[in-house]
């Protein structure tokens, strides 16, 4: 489990350098949203009280959400499916600008062979 939330942290630091935000940035309005700050801690109030593994079991038992895990393995699915069409489709979108880290790379080269 703690190398699924270090994997998680570590892909949010990527994508947070990736942004034209800088990094701290992202953490003061991360620090100042509400959202954050609710999410902290109903997250605190689920891994204090341990009760994890109960609200995952009463999931699976019940099928509240989608009616069947038939179903909820066909949502999955489709959101995953979805989720890869959009990453591709934005990815290709996004014009890239490598010009500095060429001129940078170029000049290196220039003043070896010099």
């Amino acid at each position: 489990m703690k190398i699924n939330n270090i994997a998680c942290f570590a892909a949010c630091l990527l994508l947070s350098a990736c942004s034209s935000v800088s990094f701290t940035d992202s953490i003061a309005t991360a620090a100042k949203d509400p959202m954050t700050w609710g999410n902290l801690v109903i997250g605190a109030a689920i891994v204090m009280s341990e009760s994890d593994q109960s609200i995952s079991n009463y999931a699976t038992q019940h099928n509240h959400l989608f009616g069947s895990k038939k179903r909820a393995a066909e949502v999955s699915d489709r959101a995953r499916s979805t989720s890869r069409v959009s990453m591709l489709i934005s990815s290709a979108m996004v014009e890239p600008d490598f010009s500095d880290s060429l001129d940078k790379t170029l000049e290196k080269k220039v003043i070896s062979l010099n």
